[in-house]
């Protein structure tokens, strides 16, 4: 084992983008700090990873690091002109990683990087690209998606082509969790010995552009799959793991996938059929031992979908997912403008007497004496604040299940692509089998090296 990891090496390109200060969430640092102690415990030497991070080692600040607080009462002037006036706004600091060299995410930066990192692979590396960031659909609607860079983007078409400097005997090896990441994907009809893994196809986002969750340091596609990629080393592996663990709307899937899911639909087109009741036909000719059939299983108990057995199956349940999610929505901005009215009546007489705050400590002030006095006042009207109590409960209750839906929704797809899995292999003829066949190799094959030995 030693022996054939010295014949082989492992070059990271590390990538958070972070579009600005502002949009540069502190998950994404999270991400960087996590992955780099992953590569540093694996022994991946600090020289073979490039780290691209916003503006680099830029003094500016870079990255916002939120430190509101929500106290319990805050919900009585949520949405109000009191809230606004006095919130203090997430601080954007500038980020520093000690002892490491830091490039700014630029396209020129990462294509001298790619430049100098390719004369020195051979046949036998691996290139991993890992991308915590956010991501842009392609304008015409088609795969050519966007990751930000820092104030700048660097498309699928165009990361093919800062690719050249690499041998196509190398390997490259894609971990994308940006939004509409599965654009990248279509790369492997272009290169050879590329592959990658996705948190979302080319038309959808990922959870960071979720803005109640894009805060937030402990969910999502990325740590995830650092978790599982740490456990079994391959993206294949890992992939199928995230799908049954990540807890947000994103559609993790592989290379093969939107491989398999590309012929079925090409063969659906040129039949002039119908593409379940095609992929339903296939599904009939695989395999009951196969394990995608228990991983399916396995989904559907995990989201609570019920039993899912065929694309039909599937397209039935995301149109009633749709239709529920559409009358909640309706019933939803009901109970909100209701709530943000009575809350408009309470914040009114307090508005008139507030003075303009100044400062994050002035704000701050203004901010506890306006909620004392609204929280009195509503307490001297029980009607209007058992109906804001009421309307409240609601409103929290529907967005409970406005996120079970769309967490529903974002399964019955990842189930989806498994069916693909098993219907597509039947349509595909000896060169696009072939073909599956090396993509498969690419996606099983160790990404990472094995955990160190530290009792020797």
């Amino acid at each position: 084992m030693l022996a054939a990891l010295a014949l082989s090496a492992l070059k990271v390109l590390l990538l958070a983008g972070g579009v600005d200060a502002e949009q540069n969430h502190h998950s994404h640092y999270v991400h960087v700090t996590r992955l780099l102690a992953l590569l540093g415990a694996r022994g991946v030497p600090p020289e073979d990873v490039g780290l691209f991070w916003a503006d680099g080692e830029d003094p500016g600040p870079d990255r916002v690091v939120d430190v509101s607080r929500v106290s319990p009462g805050d919900w009585l002037i949520e949405g109000t002109r009191v809230d606004r006036d006095t919130v203090n706004l997430p601080e954007p600091v500038d980020t520093r990683f000690p002892d490491r060299r830091v490039r700014p995410a630029t396209r020129a930066a990462l294509q001298a990087w790619l430049e100098d990192q390719g004369a020195r692979m051979g046949p036998d590396d691996t290139l991993l690209i890992a991308v915590t960031d956010h991501g842009e659909p392609d304008p015409e609607g088609g795969v050519d998606t966007r990751i930000n860079l820092w104030g700048e983007t660097w498309s699928t078409e165009q990361l093919l082509e800062d690719l050249r400097p690499v041998p196509t005997s190398s390997r490259v090896v894609l971990w994308m969790s940006q939004c509409h990441s599965g654009g990248f994907s279509s790369l492997h009809a272009r290169r050879d010995n590329l592959c990658g893994a996705f948190s979302a196809s080319p038309e959808r986002v990922a959870y960071g552009c979720y803005p109640e969750l894009a805060g937030r340091t402990d969910v999502g596609h990325f740590l995830r799959f650092l978790e599982a990629l740490a456990r079994g080393g391959d993206i294949a592996g890992a992939n199928d793991e995230v799908l049954l663990t990540d807890d947000t709307p994103d559609t993790p899937h592989l290379t093969s996938d939107a491989f398999l899911w590309e012929a079925l639909e090409r063969r659906a087109e040129q039949r002039e059929a119908d593409l379940a009741g095609l992929i339903d036909a296939r599904l009939e000719q695989a395999s009951a031992d196969d394990p995608t059939w228990r991983l399916v299983a396995r989904l559907a108990v995990r989201f609570g979908l019920g039993v899912i057995d065929s694309q039909r199956a599937v397209d039935a349940l995301l149109d009633e997912l749709s239709g529920a999610a559409y009358a909640l929505d309706a019933w939803s901005q009901h109970w909100q403008i209701a709530l943000d009215q009575a809350r408009k009546l309470l914040a009114e007489p307090v508005l008139r007497k507030m003075r303009e705050p100044r400062g994050p400590e002035g704000r701050s002030a203004a901010r506890r004496k306006a909620m004392a006095a609204i929280e009195a006042g509503s307490r001297k009207r029980e009607g209007l604040r058992a109906r804001l109590e009421a309307l409240r409960t609601r409103v929290d209750g529907g967005a409970r299940i406005a996120d079970q839906l769309e967490l529903q929704e974002a399964a019955a797809i990842r189930a989806a692509w498994l069916l693909g899995r098993l219907a597509g292999p039947a349509v595909l003829g000896p060169k696009e089998r072939a073909r599956l066949e090396t993509l498969r190799a690419c996606e099983t094959a160790p990404v990472l090296p094995p955990a160190l030995d530290t009792e020797g």
